[in-house]
Order: C-alpha cells, then sequence, then structure tokens
C-alpha cells in the first residue's frame, strides 16, 4: 500500500528550506535598498555643492544661514537659501528617509534636530551641507563624504566650516 502525502520530517525539511531562503534573500534585498539610499545621498551632495559653488562664483558669497543649520525636513523647498529662487538648481533634494531616526547612529541630536535631513549651515564665507543622520550601513571613514568630526554625517564643507 501507497501512502500519499508528506511525512512530518519532509514537511519540517521543507519549511526550513524555505526560511533559509527567504532570510538569505531579505538580507540581500535590504542591503541593496541601503546602498541605493546611500548612492542617492551622495548624488545629492555632489549635485548640491556644485549649485553652491557656482552660486558663489556669480555672487561672491554662499547663500547665508547666519551661521544657523537649517534641515531638510523642515523647510523642504527652501533650506539652502536662494538656491532654487534665484535658478542655481530646480529644486532642493530631500534625503530618502527624511523625518525618519536612523537608530544605527547614534548622533542624531546635534542643533536640535533628531531626525534624518540635508543640513545647510553657512555664514556666507563657509559653508556645511551634511547628509544628517542618514548614512546607512558601515559607515568607511576613508569615503571622501565621511564627516570626522561628526562621524554619523556625511558633509561637503568649505575649509573654514570643517569643525561645524
Amino acid at each position: 500500500m501507497h501512502k500519499k502525502g508528506f511525512t512530518l520530517l519532509e514537511l519540517i525539511i521543507s519549511i526550513v528550506i524555505i526560511s533559509l531562503l527567504t532570510a538569505i534573500g531579505s538580507i540581500g534585498y535590504t542591503d541593496i535598498i541601503q546602498n541605493a539610499r546611500n548612492a542617492k545621498r551622495k548624488s545629492d551632495l555632489r549635485e548640491l555643492q556644485l549649485a553652491i559653488e557656482k552660486y558663489y562664483q556669480d555672487q561672491g558669497a554662499y547663500p547665508d544661514t547666519s551661521g544657523q543649520p537649517i534641515c531638510s525636513f523642515d523647510h523642504p523647498t527652501d533650506y539652502i537659501p536662494d538656491l532654487v529662487s534665484d535658478g542655481y538648481i530646480q529644486k532642493l533634494p530631500q534625503d530618502p528617509t527624511v523625518g525618519r531616526k536612523n537608530q544605527s547612529i547614534g548622533i542624531c541630536s546635534m542643533a536640535g534636530v533628531t531626525t534624518a535631513c540635508y543640513m545647510y549651515t553657512s555664514n556666507g564665507i563657509n559653508y556645511k551641507l551634511s547628509a544628517y543622520c542618514t548614512p546607512e550601513g558601515t559607515l568607511d571613514t576613508n569615503d571622501v563624504f565621511y564627516d570626522s568630526i561628526y562621524p554619523g554625517l556625511w558633509s561637503v564643507y568649505t575649509r573654514g566650516a570643517f569643525a561645524w
């Protein structure tokens, strides 16, 4: 007599194999998503840096915030003053996770800001633009964007704004 169906052992082995494949797939997917968001952040920083430097060439000063940091979460359309209105960039980009907290970074409370955003600070002479509380995964200290003063940030800045 032939039995139809699966034994309990066969079912358990099948469930274990499916679970392992799902776990491996989701880990890979998470890494891909994180890497894509990090690539966008770096691209945004480069694009904004070029626009800020072009503004400086034309105006003789950087867009000024009176030395106060402005976060893209609170000011999505004007966190870098005059850059859009003067035609240096069409639209200011937002961090892919703007408004969320990145729990893997412990330094998410500078200047009263506790969520992911792009942060710009300038006194007109110097500026610092940071992907604040946003880089995901393991941070590479050799990365050109790595901020050695605030390790939870990626930044571009003028020499005089290094320690801001």
